[in-house]
């Protein structure tokens, strides 16, 4: 089973972090949120917490993992949850290609993504306006 979690047992970011050289990428202060295929942690990302408010850490998918729509679904995940305690705003240090497709825009001179725009266009995990409803 796939989930998007958060994350706090710092043993496993620490060899998640070895394992995929992202020594230079990772602040051990922040709240961390993976995605797990059962067992196995497959991505991480990260927000940091800072005087100027909540700043986007690093996102990383493993290889094997990549191309799915994972790496959006897991920080989307994220935002969910920043959204649900009241956070509404994400900014970045420096913009980037990848971060404009989160929704992250610039606001004067502050690079970021608002939460509350974000979760009114759709899905919060991927976006999409209409979705299938399942029931089981």
């Amino acid at each position: 089973m796939m989930v998007f979690k958060d994350i706090i047992d710092m043993e496993s970011i620490d060899i998640y972090i070895k394992d995929n050289n992202l020594g230079e990428l990772f602040f051990r202060d922040g709240l961390f949120f993976g995605g797990f295929q059962d067992d196995l942690l497959f991505g991480l990302c990260q927000v940091n917490f800072t005087e100027n408010g909540i700043s986007m850490g690093m996102i990383h998918i493993t290889k094997e993992f990549r191309g799915q729509g994972l790496g959006n679904a897991m920080v989307r995940s994220l935002f969910n949850k920043l959204d649900l305690n009241g956070i509404k705003f994400v900014y970045s240090q420096s913009a980037h290609p990848y971060l404009e497709k989160l929704g992250f825009k610039f606001y004067d001179r502050i690079y970021g993504c608002n939460l509350e725009e974000l979760f009114n266009k759709g899905c919060s995990c991927c976006g999409v306006e209409d979705h299938v409803q399942w029931f089981f």
